[in-house]
């Protein structure tokens, strides 16, 4: 009874109970106090997940459809010309509702930061080592199960930087379909975390079409749906900060909109391909240098026959392309095969469509098997279909 009251007196004096715990703790000091052995210093030589990963080249490769994964450098073997090569990764080859190609191959540091930029103008960051790997056959991932992208939002350009690649002299080159354009020192994007940051600012009605990267001294090129393009020296842009929304580039009427944006010199040619499934090559040197913000001179023709111009790209005679429909049908071309024209004329038939059926994107696609000797792009060397016309060009 004695102990039961002793224990209700503690319940109900909080004085009482201060009293017990500091004769415990008293006690625990008396028995066990020393001084401190070990020293709290600051995390000068914190271990970062990054000094855990080995600093080496490895190969990443992109699909059409979005799907990326990355590859040891020595997953594709060097063979002798002429041999059969290896299979590249599962493509649904045959169904045209989801067949797959790779529309984008570099080699990568595992310590270098990829960029992928939206349609909304925002960028969002990842290290290589975070892209998963896979085997040479396997699918990838998808992109937006890698990026966590808002919904409204797709992927337009992805690049890979190196640390060292941060400098000032170096720029990105923003476009946007209304036509405007924004040269930003690459330093501004240096320090970019998990969470999206802003690439460009994006006004109402607008999109971003295209980020290229620049140095030296190259032009813009900038083609609008209307069949017109303008060339001019990048050195017109000024640099500008990150959150700017750029300059005028070309003018577009309000019923058009700009459909390509590349950097070339006089040594390549363009492609140029309709809606109707027609196109034509054409020497760079052909499209004089003018002013930035002007309408442009004629690139292709666009008639009732050719449609409207869907895509212009920068090619060389090894390249394919790929040709897709708004029916699911897709077509691989050589590049070879498509005539060298002038400036000013309709072109050929690219691919032979059927009523109602419209083209909708053309990819140039790579081949990963050679991804061993090269840095960036890699030209494709498997055959392609023959499907064009030989039906010649009105000039």
């Amino acid at each position: 009874m004695k102990e039961i009251a002793r224990l209700e007196a503690i319940l109900h004096d909080e004085s009482l109970v201060r009293k017990i715990i500091r004769e415990e703790f008293q006690e625990i000091l008396d028995n066990y106090g020393d001084e401190r052995r070990t020293q709290i210093i600051p995390a000068e030589n914190e271990i970062r997940i990054t000094d855990l990963i080995k600093e080496e080249d490895v190969i990443v490769t992109i699909t059409h459809r979005g799907y990326i994964k990355r590859m040891a450098l020595d997953t594709f073997r060097t063979q002798r010309r002429g041999g059969m090569g290896v299979k590249g990764g599962e493509t649904n080859k045959g169904d045209a509702e989801t067949e797959d190609f790779y529309t984008n191959i570099f080699i990568a540091n595992t310590h270098a930061t990829m960029l992928f930029f939206t349609n909304k103008g925002q960028v969002y960051a990842r290290k290589v080592y975070e892209i998963p790997e896979g085997q040479r056959t396997s699918k990838g991932r998808n992109i937006v199960n890698l990026v966590q992208i808002p919904a409204g939002e797709v992927v337009k350009e992805i690049m890979a930087i190196k640390a060292e690649e941060f400098t000032e002299d170096r720029y990105l080159l923003f476009g946007t379909e209304r036509g405007l354009v924004k040269k930003t020192s690459l330093s501004e994007y240096r320090r970019l975390g998990t969470t999206a940051l802003r690439a460009i600012k994006i006004q109402d009605g607008d999109a971003l079409l295209a980020v290229r990267l620049l140095s030296g001294d190259k032009d813009v090129f900038l083609c609008s749906s209307a069949g017109k393009v303008i060339r001019f020296a990048a050195t017109e842009c000024r640099p500008l900060g990150r959150v700017s929304q750029g300059v005028r580039g070309m003018e577009v009427d309000a019923s058009e909109k700009v459909i390509g944006m590349e950097i070339v010199d006089d040594n390549v040619s363009i492609i140029s391909i309709t809606a109707n499934g027609y196109g034509k090559r054409t020497m760079a040197s052909q499209y004089r240098s003018q002013s930035r913000g002007g309408k442009g001179i004629i690139t292709i023709k666009q008639t009732d026959r050719n449609g409207d111009i869907v895509q212009i790209k920068p090619v060389a005679e090894s390249d394919d392309l790929m040709i897709i429909t708004d029916k699911g049908q897709v077509m691989r071309l050589k590049v070879a095969e498509v005539s060298m024209l002038g400036r000013n004329t309709q072109g050929v038939r690219i691919i032979r469509l059927r009523e109602n059926e419209r083209v909708v994107a053309v990819e140039k696609i790579v081949d990963p098997a050679a991804a061993n000797n090269a840095s960036s792009s890699v030209p494709p060397t498997s055959s392609a279909n023959n499907a064009s016309d030989d039906s010649s060009p009105n000039a």
